[in-house]
């Protein structure tokens, strides 16, 4: 499995490859984690989303995120699990006190979910300023399953006491 992993990493164009043990390891999983809790910490700050894609478009969308991060003056942070295609993309606040940052986030999340649905997937703002929630639809337009979910909520919920209006299409 390692060989094979390294090959499909040389493949997709990996200068170097190798497998952590010892104290790089230890350290390796120790920035990982408190990466993620930095990130966390910045809620309201930054615009933090997940997309989920067929596994063999996540480095499209790599490529798309990185681009779009770029285009915004804002760092992006990729991290995607390996054979789900589940990307989970962030965003730091754009550089330069004359930025708009909710203005620049709602446009990043327009475009993002287009190149995503471009790619068979859809995209969801896992965490935003206030102002972009009030601007960008967090979940979405709902697809075809709607009807499916409306039902269940009809019939789990009819007075529709359990969160009236906070998930997709407004259920």
């Amino acid at each position: 499995q390692v060989s094979q992993a390294e090959k499909f990493c040389r493949e997709g164009g990996a200068a170097e490859t190798g497998i952590l043990t010892g104290e790089v390891e230890k350290k390796m999983r120790e920035f990982i984690r408190e990466f993620f809790g930095l990130l966390t910490t910045h809620t309201r700050t930054a615009l933090g989303c997940k997309a989920s894609v067929p596994p063999a478009t996540v480095d499209e969308l790599f490529q798309v995120a990185e681009r779009t991060g770029k285009r915004y003056e804002t760092a992006c942070f990729l991290h995607a699990h390996a054979g789900n295609g589940i990307v989970y993309i962030y965003f730091s606040p754009p550089e330069g006190a004359d930025k708009d940052p909710m203005q620049i986030f709602v446009k990043m999340v327009e475009e993002l979910r287009i190149s995503t649905a471009n790619l068979g997937g859809s995209l969801v703002v896992e965490f935003a300023p206030i102002g972009v929630k009030e601007k960008v639809n967090i979940w979405g337009q709902p697809d075809r399953s709607f009807k499916v979910m409306q039902g269940f909520k009809a019939q789990f919920d009819p007075q529709n006491i359990l969160n009236p209006g906070r998930f997709v299409g407004g259920l």
